[in-house]
This record gives C-alpha cells, sequence and structure tokens, in this order.
C-alpha cells in the first residue's frame, strides 16, 4: 500500500462525533459563503478596473488634443471657447456616472 491509501483506511476507520451538527453546517456554510464572495469582490474588482481603464483612456485621447489645440491658440482663445470645454468635460463626467449608476443598481458592481 501506498502512503495515499494508507490515509485513507485510516480516515475510515476513524469516527468522527459532532455535537452539534447545525453549528458544523452553520460553519461550513459560513466557509463556503466567505470563499463565493471573495470570487465575486475580485471578479467586480477587475470588472471595475476595466471599466476604469477603457473609460479613461477614452477620455484622456480626445482630451490631449483639445488641450493641444487650446494651447497652440491660447493667444486667440475666448471665453466660449473655455465655457464650451468645460459643458464638454461635466458633461461626459455626468454621463460617466449615471452609466456606472445604473451598473451599481443592476448588481454588477
Amino acid at each position: 500500500m501506498n502512503l495515499f491509501d494508507s490515509i485513507v483506511e485510516k480516515e475510515k476507520r476513524t469516527t468522527y462525533t459532532h455535537k452539534n451538527k447545525d453549528l458544523l453546517s452553520f460553519y461550513v456554510l459560513t466557509l463556503v459563503a466567505q470563499q463565493q464572495a471573495a470570487r465575486k469582490l475580485k471578479r467586480n474588482l477587475l470588472i471595475l478596473l476595466m471599466l476604469f481603464l477603457v473609460s479613461l483612456s477614452l477620455l484622456l485621447s480626445p482630451l490631449t488634443a483639445v488641450l493641444h489645440t487650446m494651447m497652440t491658440n491660447l493667444a486667440s482663445l475666448s471665453l466660449i471657447d473655455i465655457l464650451e470645454a468645460v459643458i464638454i468635460g461635466y458633461g461626459l463626467v455626468f454621463a460617466l456616472f449615471t452609466i456606472l449608476r445604473g451598473e451599481s443598481r443592476s448588481g454588477l458592481v
């Protein structure tokens, strides 16, 4: 017999007594729920990280072009141009918050 078979035979011969089976089942179910919650948290954090990176890349690429244009034409910059940039920026932030709030209600995040 190898080591594994001897351990299995030893465990078959051993009897375990549990005084409180409800407590044991509660403990086992708690451990299972804890592992499932940890996996769900890791998955949600990964999804949140991906959403953050995608939104950051989508927001920064047009923003750098706008900033470059504003810096090259700084002498001809008017209050209207600044207000347009502010309105566009706040509109994008509002849209992002609305999307994220809708996802948190659906249970994704």
